[in-house]
């Protein structure tokens, strides 16, 4: 039995070395938050057009409803990060 705590704290200004046989890379905590931005912009940009697919109205609401999904997630996301650099 392998230990189940699979969190792993990152300092600042650290690099994070991934060794694996099919994969070797070197990440920068900034390199990883890039990333992870990237990531939930285009999930945000992802969820408000499928929202704005589902809703009945003129495309201006449309885009409006989109744009504002899109908003929600990206503070959500940077709620979250706030909250985890706590710790």
């Amino acid at each position: 039995m392998g230990d189940k705590n699979h969190t792993i704290n990152v300092g600042s200004n650290a690099t994070v070395n991934v060794n694996n046989p099919n994969l070797n890379a070197s990440i920068s905590k900034q390199g990883i938050n890039s990333i992870a931005a990237a990531l939930s912009s285009a999930g945000g940009a992802t969820a408000g057009f499928k929202v704005a697919q589902h809703f009945a109205g003129s495309p201006g609401s449309k885009i409006v409803l989109a744009v504002a999904t899109m908003a929600a997630v990206q503070a959500s996301t940077v709620g979250m990060s706030r909250q985890s650099a706590r710790f």
